[in-house]
């Protein structure tokens, strides 16, 4: 279950560059090289030998209380294979300026439904995503193939016997839109479906925790 006091963040997979220069190739090679933890970098198969392709940024956290005296907005959910421009998000001359104190209803984003999430008093905050992107663009506007520039801090957390690394996104700047196609969300049924009906299940985030038991441990700092 996610509630008000669940910690959520969004996760980016980022690859290297296709047709890349030489140098934004070397850049990448090095970066990979240096962050080459599990938590932060990722394989393509299941050969873990040799340079990862991928290296794993988490988002801040998506969900949060509003602060008193910040407004809300209302987004609707962005309609599959549209792109950010043709949204409804388009600002008017009357509504007040988007900023990283934004706040929204927290079932805007696509994947939201089902009872997995129970949030009552908590909204989706505005992430600093070029030029600040509202949030019913951002799966067409950091589709895969999309060229981004991040910072970030790493970060590592002691936990019981174990050590978890993290790498923060704060500032996500696309440089370079993707011409390829949004991957359409699923709504096929997936192996979480432990003798459920498929055609009433709820949600997909729903199915997939089904078979997941939670424990609550205190962080050591």
């Amino acid at each position: 279950m996610i509630d008000d006091k669940t910690h959520v963040k969004g996760v980016f997979a980022l690859g290297q560059p296709t047709q890349a220069t030489e140098m934004i190739s070397l850049l990448w090679t090095t970066l990979s090289k240096a962050v080459n933890i599990k938590e932060w970098t990722a394989h393509a198969g299941t050969d873990q030998t040799g340079a990862p392709e991928f290296i794993i940024v988490n988002t801040e956290q998506l969900y949060s209380k509003a602060l008193a005296g910040i407004g809300e907005r209302s987004e609707s959910k962005p309609v599959e294979g549209t792109s950010p421009t043709d949204g409804s998000a388009k600002d008017s001359g009357s509504e007040a300026a988007i900023t990283t104190n934004t706040f929204y209803e927290s079932s805007i984003l696509p994947d939201y439904r089902g009872d997995l999430f129970q949030h009552v008093n908590a909204k989706l905050r505005q992430l600093d995503i070029s030029k600040l992107i509202v949030p019913a663009d951002w799966y067409s506007s950091l589709r895969c193939g999309t060229l981004v520039m991040i910072r970030a801090t790493l970060h590592t957390f002691n936990w019981k016997e174990h050590r978890v690394y993290q790498l923060n996104a704060h500032t996500i700047c696309v440089m370079d839109p993707s011409e390829l196609e949004i991957e359409p969300l699923s709504s096929q049924p997936n192996r979480f479906d432990y003798g459920v009906n498929t055609s009433s299940s709820k949600s997909r985030a729903s199915d997939t925790m089904a078979g997941v038991q939670l424990k609550k441990r205190s962080r050591e700092d």
